[in-house]
């Protein structure tokens, strides 16, 4: 063998060797705290904007205030809520998400609507559900209870529950959440968006195919990417709401061309007493607000995808075999191999963490492998030109 196969070969065990040490790390869940370190990162670093999909209203501290409206007291006045819900409901959206918590006596009038009519929009009622540690199930809490008709279609209820990390930090959202005796039920963003569906969502409907076909035997989560899918969600008011739906009542204007006109909307609590504020990469968010971020991020066919770990580890492979060409390459010049090296480092693993996870936000997952390559070639160069030196200087 030669001296170049030789090196050849060293280079090639060298590359092996550390994407399987990577791989392996990854695997066992040790990288996982520098992944998000690295995701959070770039979520603080994308301007947010506008969502033209859907809308959340939100009860703000003013509204909870308000002596005609819930005059400060929980649990919310069911005719207040249902004051409310009428107005959305006159502005013709999609599909409106409830995501209040109607689990006591006291919400009878939101059973039966007086009134209702074909022309309404279907509704999601938000669920609570306790968590069995040792089954590992959840058991859902009833809904709108008191009331004399259950929700049923066009009504549906989902399950209002994130999962934090270690941390406290929300980053995921899943689909389906387990019951008792194996069954599954949908979650309160994943069953808007089957329910939008249903009143005719495109978008809607391709997230339910995209997600069937990538369902087998167990529900698959979805990695919300905050930064690359990062939405303002800035609630609107209930009082502008009421006052925009109660100033037109024949419907023309907001019914016609206000802003919920086709858009699923979203209601929830947004004042403190509601107790709904949790931490995302991004900082605190309302319940409702990450109910938002994930059917957006269902709407736009993104979340962070977790890709095949084979395909993780050819990435791993291939990008140390890239950087073993360069110094292989330019072997009598190492400072412009340096310069080439340091300038690829950022954009290679920037690229792979988008082929791999559509996010530029863990790129940690391969700098790894490119610092672990970069180090061994620059440390052989080293070597190999003191030898030169010695052998000179004899």
């Amino acid at each position: 063998m030669t001296a170049g196969q030789r090196g050849l070969l060293r280079d090639a065990i060298v590359v092996i060797g550390v994407s399987l040490v990577t791989f392996g790390l990854h695997h066992v869940g040790l990288l996982d705290r520098f992944e998000t370190a690295g995701l959070d990162a770039f979520n603080v670093l994308r301007p947010a904007r506008d969502s033209t999909d859907l809308v959340v209203i939100g009860i703000q501290e003013q509204d909870y205030a308000k002596p005609t409206l819930f005059n400060g007291t929980s649990p919310l006045d069911c005719k207040a809520v249902r004051r409310i819900i009428d107005a959305i409901a006159a502005g013709h959206p999609t599909v409106i998400g409830i995501d209040l918590d109607t689990s006591s006596d006291d919400f009878a009038c939101l059973g039966a609507p007086a009134g209702r009519n074909a022309s309404w929009p279907p509704i999601v009622w938000a669920q609570d559900a306790i968590w069995n540690p040792e089954t590992r199930e959840f058991s859902p809490q009833p809904v709108l209870r008191g009331a004399l008709t259950p929700p049923g279609p066009p009504h549906a209820t989902g399950i209002a529950v994130f999962p934090q990390e270690p941390d406290g930090v929300i980053r995921w959202y899943r689909r389906e959440l387990p019951l008792a005796e194996g069954r599954y039920a949908a979650s309160f963003p994943w069953s808007v968006v089957d329910t939008a569906c249903r009143a005719a969502c495109a978008k809607c409907c391709a997230a339910v195919e995209r997600y069937r076909r990538e369902r087998k035997e167990t529900p698959l989560p979805l990695r919300l990417n905050f930064a690359g899918e990062r939405f303002t969600f800035a609630p609107l008011s209930v009082r502008l709401v009421l006052e925009a739906a109660e100033a037109d009542p024949a419907g023309g204007g907001w019914s016609e061309r206000g802003p919920l006109v086709g858009r699923i909307v979203l209601l929830g609590g947004h004042y403190r007493a509601a107790r709904d504020s949790h931490v995302t990469p991004i900082g605190s968010m309302s319940g409702v607000q990450i109910v938002a971020q994930a059917v957006q991020s269902e709407l736009g066919g993104g979340g962070i995808r977790m890709v095949n770990e084979g395909i993780s580890l050819a990435l791993d492979i291939a990008l140390g075999f890239l950087l073993v060409a360069i110094h292989r390459r330019l072997h009598d010049r190492v400072g412009l191999a340096l310069l080439i090296s340091l300038g690829l480092f950022p954009i290679l693993c920037l690229l792979a963490s988008y082929v791999a996870f559509s996010t530029f936000g863990l790129w940690f997952n391969f700098a790894a492998v490119v610092t672990s390559v970069l180090i061994d070639q620059l440390y052989r160069r080293v070597i190999e030109n003191q030898r030169k030196t010695a052998h000179a200087g004899i």
